[in-house]
């Protein structure tokens, strides 16, 4: 705790020394440990401007997720770099990268480019629990058909391959999720609609919040 706090007040002295301070950090990322390059970007993230010609994106793909976190902290918050690293960061296999990138596009709205590889995760269930209800509520407002056949594919059972006696898929988080975002957002798309009068004829309290577009924590 005490080598943390005296690594800290070294990055705040050393952030007030300006914009040479950014060159040296450049000077020094290629080639360091990765303890290095974590704590060298960590001191960037503190500088008010970036040397000209700096990009984070290189850290991004290092092997090591400490180095990777602290590369996409830098990415997601520069508005040049946002989509195309929440794109990337949504397909990491680390949890904090995947999840940083999720509430930047909760927040900020979730850019076109990452919608294949989240409408892949979920499709595939490749996300945990409430990852991938996160994952379901960023995707949930974008009009696209891709969206709107993967939160299908999340409610209904995969047993039969018509609409005719197709059923609900097993309660569950992620499914309530995407029957919620099917009611709130998509209610007016024939697909969407055959879907919602079958889980009209379920009598479990959960499903019925959730066709009437409320959300499940």
């Amino acid at each position: 705790e005490n080598d943390r706090t005296a690594r800290w007040r070294l990055f705040e002295m050393l952030a007030q020394l300006g914009p040479q301070v950014g060159a040296a950090v450049v000077a020094r990322l290629p080639g360091s440990p990765w303890y290095v390059q974590r704590n060298l970007l960590l001191l960037m993230a503190r500088l008010e401007t970036w040397p000209e010609g700096f990009t984070p994106l290189p850290y991004a793909k290092h092997a090591d997720p400490r180095v990777r976190r602290e590369a996409y902290a830098l990415l997601l918050r520069d508005p040049a770099t946002r989509g195309e690293s929440i794109a990337l960061a949504v397909a990491d296999s680390d949890e904090r990268i995947v999840r940083a990138a999720l509430n930047a596009a909760l927040e900020g709205g979730c850019p076109r480019e990452a919608i294949p590889v989240l409408t892949e995760r979920i499709g595939a269930h490749s996300l945990d629990g409430m990852m991938a209800v996160l994952a379901i509520r960023v995707i949930a407002p974008v009009r696209l058909p891709a969206v709107l056949d993967v939160l299908i594919k999340s409610v209904l059972s995969a047993k039969r391959r018509w609409f005719f006696g197709r059923k609900l898929a097993p309660k569950s988080q992620p499914m309530l999720a995407a029957l919620t975002a099917l009611a709130a957002t998509w209610s007016l798309e024939p697909q969407a609609m055959k879907v919602l009068a079958i889980a009209a004829r379920d009598t479990d309290p959960a499903v019925q919040n959730a066709i009437r577009g409320r959300a499940h924590e």
